[in-house]
């Protein structure tokens, strides 16, 4: 989408986030039903650059703003320990004395999965959730109401004489 330069900030918040919302949860979808941790690596870079695109917003939206950024970092904190899950796991592959080691990290990705899962369907994708993303984000926000300036009624301040 080529940007209009005249275009408010808050209108170009409401033409620009409802598009990449659709898009972040279009490659969430695809990432837990495809589920290998390469493409959970990825929609985890995706969700950052999405929050990154967010944030260059707050500013036009409310303090629901901050509950949507709020709930995107949850996703991307369970996202960024999986795949530093899959950095230890990889670390340890070939090693035959960390069988223990890749036993509990095996248990913990199981419970990351779980929780990733849940917290994207209970709560990041759950009914109406996208729909309600892409309505917040499409209104054009209004700018911050800015204060009015006083108008000095006072006469001009009189130069001294010999100045």
């Amino acid at each position: 989408m080529k940007l209009a330069p005249w275009r408010s900030v808050a209108e170009t918040a409401a033409d620009l986030l409802p598009e990449y919302t659709v898009a972040f949860f279009r490659a969430g979808r695809k990432a837990l039903a495809k589920g290998d941790l390469e493409t959970l690596h990825q929609f985890r870079i995706s969700a950052k650059r999405f929050r990154y695109a967010l944030e260059m917003f707050s500013s036009v939206y409310g303090p629901a703003f901050q509950v949507r950024l709020r709930e995107l970092k949850r996703l991307q904190e369970v996202l960024g320990e999986l795949n530093d899950v899959a950095t230890a796991q990889a670390l340890v592959s070939g090693h035959p004395q960390a069988a223990l080691l890749r036993k509990a990290l095996a248990a913990r990705e199981r419970s990351l999965r779980e929780k990733l899962e849940r917290l994207w369907r209970e709560e990041t994708d759950a009914a109406g959730q996208e729909a309600a993303w892409v309505r917040y984000f499409r209104r054009a926000a209004a700018p911050a109401p800015s204060r009015p300036r006083r108008r000095n009624h006072s006469p001009p301040a009189q130069a001294e004489p010999g100045l």
